[in-house]
């Protein structure tokens, strides 16, 4: 069996392929045709109550209804995720990291094995107590040779779901990655600086560069490989005033701009990530 370990990005539509994070989900959603759009809605709940109209019409993409969707999602995501995302992140990049090192010690039973008691390993059957399919109408789930993705997710309920669909190459497995009630406190305690953007502002560093362009620094350091648009938004910025202290960082040799295809990308230099060392506020180095 071939399994992949990721963590589940922020997004709207739950499948398997890797996203970038929400900006990216956002902008499959406003570009799917109808079919798929009905298809990820399947996965919710079943309820008896009929869905809103403007919601029906964007199950069958309707433009406009669909547009009204993305920033309905946009600003959910903007007041209820991002101020959380650079925890929310860590905890998942560790949860991936600590599953990884289990099958590299002892291959893909001692992973497996690990999953309990959310998910039983008896080979070559991967059992989920009290699993109910969302997405398929029997709880026997032959994987047919695809490969399994293993997704670990904050925002999944206690018992383990799988989605996948005839064009895909695995399978994907959503588990929750919060079992203990004192990290997930943690998770969700009110941001360090909830007045701009979601990076804490050093008050040396802000002293030194100015609270804004110290501001621009930290999202950097918090979102490498950002566009200048997610600068703006992160920051809480117009674009123009992020170009311009980006420009400024850049040139002090803080920052530095890469080009992947069509998108100018800002990433820190180890001479910027020295500098938040230095006051404190970076994250850990590669």
């Amino acid at each position: 069996m071939r399994i992949t370990i990721s963590p589940l990005p922020a997004c709207f539509l739950c499948c398997a392929e890797h996203l970038r994070g929400s900006d990216e989900g956002i902008g499959r959603l406003i570009s799917a045709p109808g079919g798929r759009l009905r298809e990820e809605f399947s996965v919710q709940p079943r309820t008896d109550k009929r869905p809103a109209p403007w919601l029906a019409e964007a199950m069958d993409a309707d433009p406009r209804a669909v547009r009204r969707l993305a920033v309905a999602l946009y600003d959910c995501h903007r007041v209820a995720v991002a101020p959380y995302w650079r925890r929310i992140d860590q905890h998942l990049q560790g949860e991936v990291a600590r599953r990884g090192r289990l099958m590299v010690q002892g291959g893909v039973g001692k992973l497996l094995n690990s999953l309990r008691p959310m998910a039983v390993w008896n080979p070559p059957v991967l059992e989920i107590p009290d699993y109910r399919p969302l997405t398929h109408p029997e709880a026997d789930f032959h994987t047919s040779g695809r490969g399994l993705v293993l997704a670990p997710s904050v925002f999944c309920g206690p018992i383990p779901q799988l989605f996948t669909s005839p064009q895909a190459e695995s399978v994907l497995m959503v588990y929750p990655a919060l079992n203990n009630p004192v990290d997930a406190a943690a998770l969700w305690a009110p941001p360090a600086d909830t007045r701009r953007g979601d990076a804490p502002v050093p008050p040396a560093l802000s002293a030194l560069l100015g609270r804004a362009r110290a501001l621009v620094l930290c999202v950097i350091a918090d979102h490498p490989a950002c566009t200048t648009t997610q600068l703006a938004q992160r920051a809480r910025i117009s674009p123009a005033s992020a170009s311009e202290h980006a420009t400024t960082l850049r040139s002090a040799g803080l920052t530095t701009l890469t080009r992947e295809r069509k998108a100018a990308l800002h990433t820190l230099t180890h001479l910027g990530l020295t500098l938040l060392n230095t006051n404190g506020s970076a994250p850990p180095s590669a």
